[in-house]
């Protein structure tokens, strides 16, 4: 699970550990930067800066705002109907701290 997508209470983040015996992971809720595969989903492509949305049915990252869970901005294009392997920094709430641990059962997947 390390390094898997992540939400728990409306918050998006990286498991940064895999769920340990008592059924706990550790989450990176950011700030940070990432790569993760981007899907354009829109007309147009994915521009610098353009909102990047997590979509907890098909667990991907995309373009389309509908349905889906503000995940972070693009740092880096992608085509028109391309997907792409891009940075992102993370636009998301911060916790008091940065990383907290959840049980798994709590997570909104």
């Amino acid at each position: 699970m390390g390094g898997t997508l992540f939400v728990w209470g409306g918050r998006t983040g990286i498991a940064i550990t895999d769920e340990d015996t008592d059924g706990y992971t550790s989450v990176d809720f950011g700030p940070f930067e990432a790569e993760f595969s981007v899907k354009d989903s829109e007309t147009g492509g994915i521009a610098i800066g353009d909102l990047i949305y997590f979509h907890d049915a098909a667990q991907m990252l995309n373009n389309t705002a509908a349905s889906g869970r503000l995940f972070g901005a693009a740092m880096e294009a992608v085509a028109d109907g391309e997907t792409a392997t891009i940075r992102y920094i993370t636009r998301t709430r911060l916790p008091p701290r940065r990383q907290q641990q959840h049980k798994e059962v709590t997570r909104d997947v």
